[in-house]
């Protein structure tokens, strides 16, 4: 039989979270020092729930580094050769910002320095996640660094965050963005791409019910990002996995009879993986299902199981979301139909007596 498999592609500009948080930091500590504190809103908050991560999200708690360097500014700093003259993680090392009550705290009060020494602040969301190691430690110089490891089952994956630098900030900056009245404001991106899936038939006669959904392909599963540029470094791993089962799915999938696409992911089920160029080798969708034919109104045929693959080239960017529309086709269906009527003319009449022959008289 003939197996078909087509895919249509919406790509979206992912959500952007701006997050205002306010930092504050010591030099010399004071009774008339200004507090480092966080104050955080999401800007446009379009997904909010499982892993998609919103405002409620970041309540639970997203990691800040932050880089004292008095007068010097952190990229003048940063292109210096030997390492030492570097910026220096010297303040604030991983320090969870989290929601309590009606305010933004923390547990190791800083303080802004009295002078208009310059201080960087860098975060991400979610806090010390398993998939997630920090690693900037205190005295490390250079830019602060996440290694991030994709979970194969995406119930167990996250929506990473990161947010742009606030760079040479000082308690009392306005100008340039920064901080104002000791409050520091952040802007958090994506680091992921997102995938989704929704799903038609090619037509109304048969219908059918999705059991799996598999990426197969070099993905990017392991990596570094890092917080000042945003810029990932990974390599690909052939051959490697990411699937969703019937537990991921809705109700949409299950005898899905409509050739209008349907969405077919269960809230919190939306693939979240590492960025990959795969726009020159392409990767495969496999999809299994169990489908069956409309015999009549009511009446459907015994179901059989098939899969589908399509083979897809794009490059999936970090911050993007995907939403791949697949169109079932299992084969070119049969209608029962009646072919015309062939009439042999060597086949007698059955008749008495023989009209070709005999009258045949009738009384009235």
């Amino acid at each position: 039989m003939k197996r078909k498999l087509f895919l249509g592609l919406l790509a979206a500009a992912a959500v952007l979270f701006t997050a205002c948080q306010k930092d504050q930091t010591l030099s010399e500590v004071t009774e008339d020092d200004t507090a480092i504190g966080f104050g955080t809103y999401v800007g446009r908050d379009a997904q909010t729930k499982a892993f998609v991560a919103g405002l409620d999200e970041l309540k639970d708690g997203f990691g800040v580094f932050a880089y004292y360097t008095a007068d010097k500014e952190y990229d003048d700093m940063l292109a210096e050769t030997d390492e030492i003259n570097k910026p220096q993680l010297n303040f604030m090392v991983n320090e969870k910002v989290y929601h309590n009550s009606s305010t933004w705290t923390y547990d190791n009060t800083k303080y802004w320095p009295n002078t208009s020494d310059l201080i960087s602040f860098f975060a991400y969301y979610p806090y010390n996640h398993s998939t997630i190691t920090a690693k900037p430690t205190i005295g490390s110089y250079g830019d602060p660094v996440l290694s991030f490891a994709t979970p194969a089952n995406a119930t167990d994956q996250i929506d990473l965050l990161y947010a742009d630098p606030i760079k040479d900030d000082y308690n009392g900056k306005t100008i340039g963005g920064g901080s104002n009245n000791g409050y520091v404001q952040f802007n958090f991106k994506h680091a992921l791409s997102k995938i989704g899936f929704k799903v038609k038939t090619i037509n109304d006669v048969f219908r059918a019910t999705i059991t799996s959904i598999s990426l197969v392909g070099s993905f990017n599963t392991t990596g570094s990002l890092n917080l000042n540029t945003g810029e990932w470094n990974a390599t690909p791993v052939t051959n490697t996995t990411y699937a969703l089962n019937s537990s991921n799915f809705n109700s949409n999938a299950t005898n899905l009879n409509s050739t209008t696409e349907l969405n077919i992911i269960e809230d919190g089920n939306f693939l979240m993986i590492l960025p990959t160029d795969l726009s020159s080798i392409g990767f495969y969708i496999n999809v299994q299902y169990s489908y069956q034919y409309k015999v009549s109104d009511g009446v459907w045929a015994t179901p059989f199981n098939t899969s589908n693959v399509g083979p897809v080239k794009i490059n999936l960017e970090k911050g993007k979301a995907y939403t791949f529309i697949l169109t079932l086709d299992p084969d070119t269906l049969t209608p029962i139909m009646f072919a015309e009527p062939d009439v042999t003319e060597w086949m007698p009449w059955n008749t008495t007596p023989d009209p070709d022959t005999e009258d045949y008289p009738v009384t009235m």
